[in-house]
């Protein structure tokens, strides 16, 4: 009984004791199975993959002599060259350096000649990076040998013809003195990994399991309720996302991350820096913006060299390309902005930036999440739970602005449950509180704009009044249309395009009148006397010969763009006109991808889905599964109250969501495609809380409270889930083709 007690005195100790212990073992066998091999990992860019004969011998100190020019944006670590051994084993020593266009060292590298086969290629890593902030891109090659004996000479391939292609600077290559045409068939290493993954590694492994020992404290030692329980997960595991996740590493974050810039820039009273399709950013922001990150070692590595890099003084602004969006709503993108403002205050590099942008974001989702668990009436768990899942949090601490409407939807649904179900009267404040929640929600992304409907779930008498009850719905309503309509002009226009095409005089009549209103009365008549020339010929010209037929226009699914997409798309018109392809179109999705949206929804795929995703094991996608519908079942002398007219209603509000959204991924779809196009899994978590509660129900009841219990497992998921998306990146080199 003492060694009992003894036991239950210590239990805190005891388990805190065991997650450092098999914490510890876990980090120990990744970093031996999976940290130790991410070494010597790089990525070649083609300079010039086009060779048919090989150079004169080289061999002695003079050597080869060959102009090569750096393109911008990329940092240059080393060079692959083909040589040509003349089918034997040479001896000795082969040497590559860079010079600069006065004859001065670079960079330099040397191999043994034994490890250079004939008609391969050969890397050479220079002995420091040449960095991509370098404003020398020209350089001068020089390859030469101190070969055993004299038959050890080597050759290079190259072409036998040459091209202006270079940058316009051709220039010919020299051997022992004597000139000679061709290019070279060369590759630039242009991204390298060597050893930095593993202190990397150590570190993201002392915050995750200060993050689990965190956990347990504030879940079982300190017993916080759950919404104060959500504030430190939430922020503890966005954190741990925030410097996991590669730069522009997260979903749509390439764009969302220059629009957040630009928002921090006004903040800075810094106006008009974005113009003809560059953004102005300070010098040590400089890098890739327009792309998306690959998901590969690469990433992690410039993480981990600049996670503790200040500006160096590099706060000069120059004009970055960056992917921008028209008529977006600027409180979507402040959050973010702030962040990017105090790091760029600070003096913080451009690791650190992205981190704090992103925690910005992250402390804006855990404002809205925390007082949408402290407002809901029931299903407190329920709500933490879903905004705690893998791919929520991600988002969360990210540039994209789905954190915003994912917590405004969160406690929209959750002063609404508490009005219908909990509090006796709706105020004045709470019609406020909800007229400024679907007005935010409205513009963010316009198929939210349906959850508004959920207000009806309100009883009429809880208003006061019939009238007041009207009045109330009315103003909400009045709200978030008003804002859908100002913000989402661009799509009525498609859509009204897509119903009501122009015919061919209309058009031209748009034409006539945009033209008169913005020429002078000479230039018109200047047109219109041309117009009246050409259809005097054109009628002589009919006179004299037959009007050739038109060649038929090809079928919508048959005119492809380079891509194989076609041009067309299933527009609403193109809809309404082609009903069974489109029915088609819908049920080969269900049948095909459903499992594939709810495994994105529970955390299933990290990072960007469609160009760079992660795939996470599927036993830890249906460990979150679990977890969250746990949270539904009540205790068994506990009343349910969420049922009845009320549930369902909710549960079709956010089934027209779902039904919304895959409206409009259709209308983006090409009419040759046999699925719908872009949906996924994250669109639908706004409403994932309604759909997990629609499975709550009297049937399956549990014993005792274990909410608790859930949301630390959810917790140890969550680190598993980062654990296994870090084991596939750090030994993934196979960067995206536009890098």
């Amino acid at each position: 009984m003492k060694i009992k007690n003894l036991i239950y005195k210590l239990r805190h100790f005891i388990a805190i004791a065991l997650i450092v212990a098999v914490s510890l073992g876990c980090f120990a066998w990744i970093e031996e199975n999976t940290v130790d091999e991410a070494t010597d990992l790089w990525h070649r860019e083609l300079y010039s993959d086009y060779y048919n004969t090989v150079t004169e011998p080289i061999a002695g100190k003079d050597g080869l002599y060959y102009n090569l020019y750096i393109r911008d944006n990329i940092d240059v670590y080393g060079i692959n060259l083909l040589f040509h051994t003349y089918g034997r084993s040479c001896q000795g020593t082969v040497y590559v350096d860079l010079l600069d266009t006065e004859g001065n060292l670079v960079v330099t590298s040397e191999a043994d000649l034994s490890t250079v086969y004939n008609d391969n290629f050969k890397r050479f890593m220079f002995d420091k990076r040449i960095d991509r902030s370098n404003e020398i891109r020209e350089y001068i090659l020089h390859v030469y040998s101190d070969p055993a004996t004299e038959d050890d000479a080597v050759a290079l391939w190259q072409s036998s013809v040459t091209w202006d292609t270079l940058y316009g600077k051709y220039k010919p290559m020299t051997i022992d003195g004597k000139e000679y045409d061709g290019v070279l068939a060369c590759q630039y290493i242009t991204e390298y990994v060597n050893g930095e993954i593993a202190p990397y590694f150590r570190i993201l492994s002392l915050v995750m399991l200060a993050f689990l020992i965190g956990a347990y404290i504030v879940v079982f030692v300190l017993k916080a309720k759950v919404h104060n329980a959500f504030i430190f997960l939430a922020l503890g595991l966005g954190f741990i996302f925030s410097i996991f996740t590669p730069l522009r590493g997260a979903p749509d974050e390439y764009t969302h991350m220059g629009m957040s810039y630009y928002q921090s820039n006004l903040m800075m009273g810094i106006e008009d820096s974005y113009q003809d399709g560059k953004l102005l950013m300070r010098e040590c922001d400089y890098g890739d913006t327009y792309y998306p990150a690959s998901s590969t070692a690469f990433e992690l590595k410039e993480i981990y060299d600049g996670l503790f890099k200040s500006d160096e003084g590099k706060t000069e602004l120059i004009p970055v390309w960056t992917r921008w969006s028209e008529g977006y709503f600027p409180p979507l993108y402040w959050a973010q902005a702030a962040g990017i403002t105090i790091a760029r205050l600070l003096g913080m590099g451009r690791v650190q930036m992205y981190i704090m942008g992103r925690l910005g974001n992250l402390v804006l989702y855990t404002a809205l999440v925390y007082f949408a668990i402290r407002r809901m009436p029931f299903f407190k768990t329920t709500m933490a739970a879903v905004a705690f899942t893998p791919i929520a949090v991600q988002l969360a601490a990210s540039f994209t602005y789905d954190a915003f409407v994912i917590g405004m939807c969160f406690l929209f649904t959750a002063i609404v449950m508490d009005l219908a179900y909990r509090k006796e009267r709706v105020t004045a404040a709470d019609t406020v509180k909800l007229v400024v929640l679907s007005a935010l929600i409205a513009p963010a992304k316009a198929v939210y704009v349906a959850i508004v409907a959920l207000g009806l779930i309100i009883p009429w008498k809880k208003f006061g009044s019939k009238k007041k009850y009207i009045l109330n719905i009315v103003l909400i309503l009045a709200a978030s249309a008003s804002m859908w309509l100002a913000f989402n002009q661009t799509f009525i226009a498609q859509v009204k395009e897509s119903l009501f095409p122009q015919t061919a005089a209309e058009q031209q009549l748009t034409a006539e009148a945009a033209a008169e209103a913005e020429s002078t009365a000479d230039t018109v008549t200047v047109v219109a006397d041309a117009i009246v020339t050409e259809v005097v010929s054109v009628e002589a010209a009919a006179q004299a010969e037959p009007t050739p037929q038109p060649t038929p226009a090809p079928a919508p699914e048959d005119d492809l763009l380079e891509n194989g997409d076609s041009r067309y798309l299933f527009s609403a018109g193109y809809i309404l006109t082609h009903i069974p392809q489109t029915v088609k179109l819908i049920v080969n999705t269900i049948q095909d991808n459903t499992a594939l949206y709810i495994y994105q929804i529970f955390g299933g795929i990290l990072g960007e889905v469609i160009l760079s995703p992660v795939h996470i094991n599927w036993l830890f996608v249906m460990a979150v599964m679990v977890i969250v519908y746990l949270t539904t079942l009540k205790q068994q002398e506990e009343t349910l109250q969420y049922k009845g007219v009320s549930k369902w209603w909710a549960t079709v509000v956010a089934l027209g969501v779902v039904a919304l959204f895959c409206t409009a991924c259709i209308t983006w779809t090409p009419v040759n495609y046999e699925t719908v196009f872009g949906i996924q899994g994250r669109y639908f978590i706004p409403v994932l809380p309604l759909l997990v509660m629609a499975l709550s129900g009297e049937n399956i009841t549990i014993k005792k409270n274990i909410d608790k219990i859930l949301l630390f497992a959810l917790a140890v998921v969550n680190i598993l889930i980062i654990l296994d998306g870090f084991t596939i990146i750090a030994l993934n080199n196979d960067v995206m083709f536009y890098k």
